[in-house]
């Protein structure tokens, strides 16, 4: 079993410098490859024009994998369809190119689901592979997760990458060691936090992680 991902850039055909906004997802991918190496059985890459995907173990988050993404490319949004599966085919770990199997099939599922079922833009993710009974409210827990996350504002966005730069992806964190980390006051953190809704969001995910955990056997 494994996790396969599948993103496209949003409104890549409006970008101005194609080649500077390539190279910054390159660069992107490649840190993130690193940043989660271990968690990795094929690096992310570019394939096909605004197209990029990844391979992941089953053990690996992969929410957690597109939210540093997305808050280390400020400029460029994506939409990204996550699938569990079997890849039946020799799996390159330098780069997600060439394998093949029902994870990339699920995952090709979801992103179309997406295009088709996006909210009104609200929606950038969805899941394939789960059973029937899951697949719903897993998708409607992903759905209500970027409902969150699509209304937040410049400050709460920043806040969001500073605490995935410190390793922070789960809701139980001591929030005076963050806001020291962060400059701030406690004050000022709890406020941030209240009016985000960040911490229910890292709970839907984390959430969502433990499902695939379960789906996998990983867990």
């Amino acid at each position: 079993m494994y996790i396969a991902i599948i993103s496209d850039l949003i409104g890549s055909r409006e970008i101005s410098d194609r080649n500077r906004a390539q190279a910054a997802l390159n660069r992107t991918l490649e840190a993130c490859s690193e940043h989660f190496a271990s968690d990795l059985a094929a690096r992310f890459t570019i394939t096909v024009g605004d197209e990029f995907q990844g391979l992941l173990k089953p053990s690996a988050d992969p929410f957690h994998m597109l939210d540093w993404i997305e808050f280390h490319l400020e400029d460029m949004g994506f939409r990204s369809g996550i699938g569990l599966g079997e890849i039946a085919t020799d799996i390159r770990t330098d780069r997600a190119l060439g394998a093949d199997g029902s994870a990339f099939w699920n995952a090709r599922d979801a992103i179309n689901s997406v295009h088709d079922h996006d909210d009104y833009g609200a929606v950038k993710t969805r899941l394939a592979g789960l059973p029937a009974e899951l697949l719903s409210p897993a998708n409607d827990l992903l759905a209500a997760g970027d409902a969150i996350k699509s209304g937040w504002t410049p400050l709460q966005r920043d806040t969001f990458r500073r605490l995935l730069d410190l390793g922070i992806y789960d809701p139980r964190f001591e929030q005076k060691a963050v806001a020291e980390s962060l400059g701030i006051t406690d004050v000022a953190l709890y406020k941030r936090l209240r009016s985000s809704q960040m911490k229910l969001y890292l709970r839907t995910r984390n959430t969502l992680h433990r499902m695939l955990l379960l789906r996998s056997g990983e867990e």
